[in-house]
């Protein structure tokens, strides 16, 4: 027994050891470092395909953009109107009928003539003859001529007109001949390749002569009646009095054209404005211009009132006007009643004026070229272009004869030739103060363990290279989103040095740095519900500057994120 004893209290010692040494259960730790399978390594070339600040690829762009030779990248288009015609602009000429009454022939021995002069007035309200240079072509209208012979001999008549000059450009005689006694005749001439020289009395004269061949027993009268009827003019040169015509369809009818009437308005849609317009926003252009061409055979002064409006969805619409002291400012005296916004009279800050070089010799057929160009020297254009109008709205009233002039010959023909268009041309010569471009990529972090797993996130930092090829200075934002794109958590602040930029302000050598950011303890309990990241980039230019961008400036951003994770093991 005695040898037993002690081996016994060994045994009892060892267990009791071993049962004071054993855990309870496991507490070791494992601290894995390792990186996670997210690299997000964009570049944004300034225009290009997918990824590219403007996508170009796209069938709204095709022949939008244009680069100078020193590469600086302008959007630019050129949009037609159809206005119908402008062919209410053509002075109308009306002329009274002439009544001559009571031309005696007496009773006679043997042939007898008599001979009466008159005249008479043209309506001056649209047009007036002012020298004897001045005239009307006709294409179309008759002369018709009644006569009633009230004698007892027949008669010959001749009536001539020496202000109407026939196609061979002799005065206008016409001869009637062998009138029976008693005898109503009404005939009509055709007046097409006519002209009327009116002189400036703005008066037809006239002479008729009638005579006998035969004595006549009794005697009469003889009763005349000349009219000038359905004129149509195809030239005329003289003073047009000043006359407002609309420039757009009268949808309703009420005389009146409405800039947000989507019948009556021009609209025109500019589809590289509406994608920069999606992704930036608070950037002035410096010197964008919008210009009006046309083509047109108007040979007398016109100068056009316009409601031009920038537009873009949700927005309130910017008007181009002209500066004050230019000559496309507007007073409010002078803007035609015909020009509303939305019902109400249009204003001097919603209209803008332009004119038209008249034509020296206008031709029907073929007009001649001009243009009108609206910049920062003499309009609103960078305010109007700066707020990214989607959509340009045009409407607008001709007044012919604006500077009613009484010493100009006016030209004018048939057709009237009108045809504009609206020309947009915005140079990427800019300055930006915190606009805003954004992009969202993929970016799973779901495989990271959240705040309920054995395991956890012990640390976590996210590295930002860059390489900035723009004269821009930009600031950085990385916003994590969960999958239904609720924000998880921001990483803000994040600032990008600008390009070298030359003397011309473009970029001459890409800025490069990086950047290390790193998360919170509440922050790293969430990070795995992130399922993309939105970099929000804001735009500056250093120190407000003017700068201009090249197609092929671009910044390349590399983000990669690391952590470190403890597992807990049982």
């Amino acid at each position: 027994m005695k040898k037993q004893l002690p081996i016994f209290a060994v045994f009892l010692l060892g267990i009791s050891i071993w049962s004071c040494e054993r855990p309870k259960s496991p507490d070791f730790q494992v601290n894995q470092q390792f990186e996670i399978p997210l690299t997000v390594d964009k570049t944004y070339q300034f225009l290009g395909a997918d990824d590219a600040l403007l996508d170009t690829t796209s069938e709204d762009f095709e022949n939008l953009f244009e680069t100078s030779e020193e590469g600086l990248v302008s959007v630019v288009k050129e949009q037609k109107f159809n206005f119908g015609d402008l062919n209410s602009a053509i002075p109308e000429v009306y002329v009274p009928s002439i009544e001559i009454v009571d031309l005696t022939v007496p009773p006679t021995n043997g042939a007898y003539t008599v001979t009466a002069n008159g005249s008479s007035s043209i309506d001056n309200s649209t047009f007036e003859f002012q020298d004897s240079d001045h005239f009307v072509g006709m294409d179309a209208g008759v002369l018709t001529l009644a006569i009633t012979n009230g004698t007892d001999v027949s008669i010959d008549l001749e009536i001539a007109f020496p202000e109407v000059q026939t196609p061979n450009q002799s005065s206008l005689v016409i001869t009637i001949d062998d009138v029976s006694p008693n005898e109503n005749i009404s005939n009509s001439f055709s007046l097409a390749d006519h002209r009327i020289y009116a002189g400036e009395d703005n008066e037809i004269d006239f002479e008729i002569t009638v005579s006998t061949s035969s004595s006549s027993v009794l005697g009469g009268d003889i009763t005349t009646e000349v009219g000038f009827e359905n004129l149509g003019i195809s030239r005329a040169e003289g003073y047009i009095l000043p006359k407002n015509v609309l420039l757009n369809g009268d949808a309703t009818s009420d005389g009146e054209l409405d800039i947000f009437n989507d019948n009556e308005a021009e609209i025109t849609n500019i589809d590289g404005i509406s994608d920069i317009s999606e992704h930036i926003s608070d950037i002035t252009f410096s010197n964008p211009i919008l210009g009006t061409l046309y083509n047109s055979n108007l040979g007398v002064n016109t100068t056009i009132y316009a409601v031009i409006a920038g537009t873009k969805s949700n927005d309130a619409p910017v008007y181009l006007t002209g500066d004050e002291g230019s000559v496309n400012h507007v007073t409010a005296s002078e803007i035609p009643d015909a020009l509303t916004v939305n019902g109400e009279q249009a204003t001097e800050e919603e209209v803008i004026k332009f004119s038209l070089d008249a034509v020296d010799n206008p031709s029907p057929n073929q007009g001649e070229e001009g243009s009108n160009e609206f910049n920062a020297d003499n309009a609103n254009t960078p305010t109007f272009f700066s707020n990214l109008p989607t959509s340009i709205r045009f409407i607008g009233v001709a007044r012919i004869n604006a500077d009613e002039d009484p010493d100009k010959t006016h030209k004018i023909v048939n057709p009237v030739i009108f045809d504009p268009s609206l020309g947009v041309e915005i140079p990427f010569s800019l300055s930006a103060d915190n606009a805003s471009y954004k992009d969202t990529v993929d970016a799973d972090l779901g495989d990271l363990p959240g705040k309920d797993d054995d395991s956890r996130i012990s640390e976590a930092s996210v590295k930002v290279n860059y390489t900035n090829g723009l004269p821009l200075v930009l600031g950085l934002d990385l916003i994590m989103l969960d999958a239904k794109g609720n924000e998880v958590l921001r990483k803000s602040d994040i600032a990008i040095n600008a390009a070298t930029i030359d003397e011309n302000g473009f970029a001459s050598a890409g800025a490069e740095s990086d950047h290390q950011i790193s998360f919170t303890k509440d922050e790293l309990n969430i990070l795995n519900e992130t399922r993309s990241m939105v970099l929000d980039v804001r735009l500056s230019t250093p120190e407000q500057q003017s700068v201009s961008v090249k197609e092929s400036d671009a910044v390349t951003f590399r983000v990669q994120v690391k952590a470190g994770i403890t597992s807990t093991v049982n």
